[in-house]
């Protein structure tokens, strides 16, 4: 399910492009551990958007290990900005 509420197969977020996969949740009790691999992605996305012709070839695609909790409303805030725009690497979640 995305952001929208829309259901998707997996394999459309997995084929035709490289995928980076992260399993997340959206409240963490180490307060370190969930910021930094948010930070982490975030880092790498920079890296790999100043390489001219590599956004078009790769994905991101965080999925909530707490579906209970990780609505697709507190998916679409969590993942802000990254979530929402349409230039550059694609971010899901």
């Amino acid at each position: 399910m995305d952001i929208d509420g829309k259901e998707h197969e997996f394999s459309g977020y997995t084929t035709g492009k490289v995928t980076l996969l992260s399993f997340i949740y959206t409240h963490c009790s180490d307060a370190k551990g969930c910021p930094l691999a948010y930070a982490v992605f975030q880092s790498v996305k920079k890296s790999i958007e100043s390489i001219p012709g590599m956004r078009e070839k790769v994905r991101f695609v965080s999925l909530s290990f707490d579906p209970q909790n990780d609505t697709p409303d507190v998916m679409r805030t969590y993942g802000g900005n990254d979530a929402r725009t349409q230039h550059g690497l694609r971010w899901y979640f």
